[in-house]
């Protein structure tokens, strides 16, 4: 059972109850919310590790997990918040709010100061403004004036692309605290449009483009596993742990069908040709690949396997990170340094070379070369 532990007023004059269990003592957060709100927070409770588990729920109050680390707004104070942290950031950011948006939820109050660093996580906390999609805010406390969209202020309706509104803020916070770069400067201006219409509409997509910049612009930010991996509803771990909570596999594969990243392969080309202005026939022309199974691996009416998906990276010029990217999300297993011929193999992207002098090289150290019959 929570009782209160102690109370203390914050900067803004409200007052925050701690609260903590009798038995295991755990510590929590009293948090007055309205009645309608409860069932909603119930479904997306422990959706995600990028938020704070509610352990209590009243009739008109939850009692959320006190995160216990460093504000966002306190370690950009403090110069502690490093540049190569963004990735990172962004992603648990993004993750914590796709959870919100699959009840169709806006946070409403997405600022450095609800961004807290805990042991594994940048965790999104404080749900208490938390709005429905399609509700028009009335005139209230939404936080900092200079993360809020203009639907903060009965402008228009709230949906996701209020909440991306701020995420743009809070990356623009973040490059003006710890760098110059400008190459974020199109992404920003699309995620804070004036006018919602105008406005990146989610935070998948917020990401998508994100992640794109990081990949073409190795010198913006570091090419992390944070900026690289998608967005999961739950991490990889948290995957994991709820497996035990299902009797029945249909019923997990039911609720999780978001969390599996397999990508087809066509589609997963169709998006590299759109982003890096490729075409097929030269992808095909370059993988070494015979011209017309080329088009129906690309066109998806065929499957190739691991050694094709590899030379049709390499006929794209992927990076070594992208090709992992494509092995992992079209269902193959990723180059492991381990392995003799995948090392090769690494060596060969790393060094930009073509899938002829792969083969060379394949063939030199005795291993089977990828464009074998």
């Amino acid at each position: 059972m929570f009782r209160e532990y102690y109370s203390i007023s914050d900067v803004e004059g409200s007052r925050l109850i701690f609260m903590q269990d009798d038995q295991s003592g755990k510590m929590g957060v009293l948090k007055n919310v309205t009645p309608e709100m409860i069932p909603i927070f119930k479904e997306i409770n422990r959706k995600s590790s990028c938020l704070p588990e509610i352990y209590e729920f009243g009739t008109d109050y939850i009692i959320t997990e006190y995160i216990d680390g460093c504000a966002l707004d306190d370690e950009v104070a403090m110069g502690s918040f490093a540049k190569e942290e963004i990735p990172k950031l962004i992603s648990d950011l993004c993750q914590a709010l796709k959870v919100f948006h699959s009840v169709h939820l806006c946070h409403m109050d997405v600022t450095p100061k609800n961004i807290v660093k805990s042991k594994h996580y940048y965790v999104l906390i404080d749900f208490n403004t938390a709005l429905p999609f399609g509700v028009k805010p009335e005139k209230g406390n939404y936080g900092n004036a200079l993360f809020c969209s203009p639907e903060h202020f009965e402008f228009d309706t709230v949906d996701a692309a209020t909440d991306v509104y701020s995420v743009g803020k809070v990356l623009e916070y973040l490059l003006q605290s710890v760098s110059d770069d400008t190459c974020f400067r199109e992404l920003i201006q699309k995620a804070t449009a004036v006018s919602k219409k105008d406005r990146i509409k989610d935070v998948d997509s917020f990401y998508r483009m994100f992640q794109e910049i990081c990949r073409r612009h190795t010198d913006c930010l570091p090419d992390g596993d944070a900026a690289k991996s998608g967005i999961d509803c739950c991490s990889t771990a948290d995957l994991l742990a709820s497996m035990n909570t299902y009797a029945d596999l249909l019923e997990f594969f039911s609720e999780h069908k978001a969390d599996f990243i397999y990508v087809g392969i066509a589609r997963y080309f169709d998006r590299i040709i759109e982003q890096k202005h490729l075409k097929k026939s030269d992808i095909i022309r370059k993988s070494g690949i015979e011209r017309t199974y080329g088009y129906q691996l690309l066109n998806g009416t065929k499957k190739p396997s691991r050694d094709k998906m590899i030379q049709l990276c390499m006929g794209a010029e992927l990076s070594f990170d992208e090709t992992q990217i494509a092995l992992k999300q079209t269902g193959f297993m990723e180059l492991y340094p381990r392995v003799k011929r995948d090392c090769i193999l690494i060596y060969a992207i790393k060094s930009h070379k073509t899938v002829m002098e792969t083969d060379e090289l394949l063939l030199q150290f005795k291993e089977p070369e990828l464009n074998r019959l």
